[in-house]
């Protein structure tokens, strides 16, 4: 039943327009660079916080109009001193989004709803707001993976006819399956299913949910054709 809704929303959103869309004559880029429609079928984006070691790429088509699809990825590879913190912070993780643009395709607000997967190792204590009793400890981690399913929303500004510069934020419920590990650093004794792994003393599998006002977005430069 959920899906026959969102494929009937889904539907309705690339096909209401259209009436619009005929009441008007086609519109299209003229040789001057002035933009009167865009005929754009595939953007490739970059995130700004590539610039500083956090790679975060995306992948965007036109289905029609009005909407396109997006596949998106982000990384992060500190492993042991994340930005001074000398607490580690390694992240993989990929999106599926779903956009709308109320204006068209490439421009203007846009909101959209996602899903995604993601695997970490990391210490809570660099994100912000979040304080737990491994602070203390640069070696300590919690490692494992989560589902993510949200929405989105931001704004294209345009630039030049290839070019353009987009705001995103994406936030959710998350769900998480991750173990704690605590080296041990007095005695360097192996406890638990991590022995193999880790050097460590294995505190415990716990699993959460949540909802997050934030967990991807930023300023990303984006090519398209």
């Amino acid at each position: 039943m959920k899906k026959t809704i969102l494929s009937i929303i889904i539907l309705l959103m690339c096909v209401l327009p259209l009436s619009a869309q005929r009441q008007g004559k086609g519109l299209m880029w003229k040789k001057d660079s002035t933009y009167v429609f865009d005929p754009s079928r595939v953007a490739v984006k970059m995130n700004a916080s590539t610039l500083v070691g956090l790679p975060n790429l995306a992948l965007e088509a036109k289905m029609c109009k009005y909407a396109t699809v997006q596949l998106e990825c982000f990384g992060s590879f500190y492993g042991k001193n994340f930005f001074g913190t000398g607490h580690p912070f390694t992240v993989a993780a990929v999106w599926s989004e779903f956009r709308y643009y109320p204006q068209e395709a490439y421009h203007g607000f846009y909101i959209g709803m996602h899903a995604g997967f993601g695997v970490y190792r990391l210490s809570k204590s660099v994100i912000p707001l979040m304080h737990y009793p491994d602070n203390s400890n640069e070696q300590a981690f919690h490692a494992g993976q989560c589902l993510m399913v949200g929405f989105a929303g931001g704004y294209c500004f345009q630039l030049s006819k290839h070019w353009s510069m987009e705001l995103s934020w994406s936030g959710g419920w998350q769900g998480s399956m991750y173990c704690a590990v605590n080296p041990d650093l007095s005695t360097g004794q192996r406890h638990g299913s991590t022995a193999m792994l880790y050097d460590a003393s294995y505190l415990s599998w716990n699993g959460s949910g949540e909802w997050l006002p934030l967990y991807k977005g930023g300023i990303l430069v984006t090519y398209k054709w």
